[in-house]
């Protein structure tokens, strides 16, 4: 995803010469062990795009901005937010890393106030000051400690201190470029960032380029010797896409922002660890999928004696087909909610192993779940081989 642009206003005065020329990010070297803070950050895939964030505070909590995570196409501050959202640590690769890979943020703390700045036009520096996300799962991301934090993210980056941001600005690429995909971050730079609007703080000078949002930006502490988590980039400008200067804006992190973060840990924790529970169909597979046919094959998978609220859902699901690219495979809850789970496949996502689903949270596991799978064009057959749900509740 692109970073929103600031529109007609100034990010602030830079100071000091080392800001004023400060370049935009690099990727960093490729190595097993990546260093701290550069292996606390990460990619976030949602429905409307991608963004970058980080493992801050606690091993199930990553922070980015709300932007990357909420559809404005949409105009509905209540329907507005993604729900199939996932995570990769500290991917370093030469191509995009798999869809299996990335774990479920299985939550984050919603709130109306950034869906409803954002959806005003009148209201720009506002949304940004509000464009931050605790994001959560009911797991570890992790085995590693999480990144430390300043308390006060805004006073930190309105230091001379260091600072630098990490991120994939996967927008300064084109497709199939191997450093698409590749950590990034900025040079070192000593800017004193200038407040906009409360949290919204911005400079120029340092840039990453298109697609980071959620970079986390990092302020460095002499008193320890260590880098600090201050804030998540939301907007920006990159000379070499166009623009007229590089610059930057960012969410500095301090107390309102903490309360945030507070409730996200206590949302991740405050419920026993999912059961898993595996059920299959009953019908007799393999089965023929119609051809050229809108109905298409129904696979009924009954969930029994599974609990209350559903956390989430792993699908297994083996299918065989000439043409690939005719299907549709859509999962449908004992709510009658549909989820389309691939459309128009590739080859190899006609298997699926414990392909997480996300979108179904919160719903009422036990009953009817009905797998889908439409051939949507004439002239070949395929079958389902195999289907399962592990379902995990609380």
């Amino acid at each position: 995803m692109k970073l929103r642009l600031l529109a007609g206003a100034s990010l602030g005065i830079v100071t000091g010469l080392a800001g004023l020329f400060a370049q935009s990010s690099a990727p960093v070297p490729q190595n097993p062990a990546a260093a701290y803070p550069d292996d606390r950050t990460g990619i976030i895939y949602t429905e409307v795009g991608q963004g970058s964030g980080s493992i801050v505070s606690h091993p199930r909590i990553v922070l980015s901005c709300a932007h990357v995570a909420f559809d404005d196409y949409l105009n509905s501050s209540a329907s507005g937010w993604t729900n199939l959202n996932g995570f990769k640590l500290a991917w370093n690769g030469d191509a995009e890393p798999s869809h299996e890979s990335f774990l479920p943020l299985r939550g984050y703390t919603r709130f109306a106030r950034y869906a409803e700045s954002a959806l005003n036009p009148k209201k720009a520096n506002q949304a940004f000051a509000e464009d931050f996300v605790a994001h959560f799962s009911y797991f570890n991301l992790t085995d590693t400690a999480p990144a430390t934090f300043w308390r006060d993210g805004v006073a930190a980056l309105r230091s001379s201190a260091p600072k630098r941001i990490t991120g994939y600005p996967g927008a300064l690429y084109r497709e199939g470029d191997p450093l698409k995909y590749r950590l990034h971050r900025t040079p070192d730079f000593t800017n004193r960032l200038f407040v906009e609007q409360d949290r919204y703080l911005g400079a120029t000078g340092p840039s990453t380029g298109g697609g980071n949002s959620g970079g986390p930006i990092w302020v460095f502490d002499s008193k320890d010797g260590q880098w600090k988590f201050a804030g998540v980039l939301v907007s920006g400008l990159e000379v070499s896409q166009g623009d007229p200067a590089n610059e930057i804006g960012v969410v500095g992190v301090n107390g309102p922002a903490w309360s945030l973060v507070t409730a996200a840990i206590k949302a991740s924790g405050g419920a026993p660890a999912p059961t898993a529970l595996t059920f299959t169909t009953t019908t007799v597979l393999p089965a023929g999928i119609p051809d050229a046919n809108r109905t298409g094959l129904r696979i009924p998978i009954d969930v029994v004696g599974a609990g209350k609220r559903l956390a989430t859902l792993r699908l297994t699901l083996s299918t065989r087909h000439a043409y690939p690219n005719d299907l549709e495979i859509t999962l449908r809850s004992p709510s009658r909610r549909n989820l389309v789970i691939t459309k128009r496949p590739k080859l190899d996502e006609l298997f699926l192993y414990e392909r997480e689903i996300v979108g179904f949270a919160g719903e009422k596991p036990n009953g009817r779940w009905t797998l889908i799978v439409r051939d949507l064009a004439g002239g070949d057959v395929g079958a389902v081989t195999e289907a399962s749900l592990q379902v995990f509740v609380q």
